[in-house]
């Protein structure tokens, strides 16, 4: 993983990230933080790579992973941020990435909700008004989410993959003073 990504693991410490997060594995039915998800509910036999495209009922698929990545998706991803495997970690990291990217990170870390998922809707396709023709959850529904983890932030496996985490001293430095300029 590269300098971005490990930035990226900074960003993910975030308690309102975290809840953020929750929030969109409970919109994309992986509510046990399950990173071995794959569309459909079938499951990963391993985390050594994003599962590429599968047919499912005739229809092709290729969502996979707590956040739901599409094998497109991810193969960006995995180049951007140098990412060697599926695992909790680098999902997390490149779910910060897409947040980075839709320009909603800020939004994010200052407890935005509703903004939030505005400039993500179209990332995922459960979220109130992503427009996929996909059943899309109410706003209330993913503030809940949102909420019942915001009040009680331990109470999910994060605490699992967090602790696998490691990241470099020089990255905990960059993503501080990132935070230090977003926030002054």
């Amino acid at each position: 993983m590269n300098a971005r990504g490990n930035e990226n693991l900074v960003y993910f410490q975030n308690v309102n990230v975290r809840a953020f997060a929750y929030m969109i594995m409970c919109a994309e039915g992986t509510t046990a933080n399950d990173y071995f998800t794959m569309f459909g509910g079938s499951r990963l036999s391993s985390l050594e790579s994003h599962p590429g495209t599968r047919i499912i009922n005739g229809v092709k698929h290729s969502a996979a992973g707590a956040f739901q990545f599409l094998a497109s998706t991810w193969a960006n991803l995995k180049s951007k941020l140098a990412l060697t495997d599926f695992s909790e970690t680098s999902q997390n990291a490149a779910f910060v990435e897409l947040l980075r990217g839709r320009k909603a990170l800020a939004a994010v870390m200052s407890g935005d909700v509703v903004g939030a998922v505005y400039l993500v809707r179209k990332e995922w396709a459960s979220l109130p008004g992503a427009g996929y023709g996909q059943r899309e959850r109410t706003l209330s529904q993913v503030q809940e989410w949102y909420q019942s983890y915001a009040e009680n932030p331990h109470a999910d496996n994060f605490t699992q993959a967090s602790n696998s985490t490691k990241i470099s001293p020089a990255a905990v430095i960059i993503g501080l003073t990132v935070l230090y300029l977003i926030f002054e």
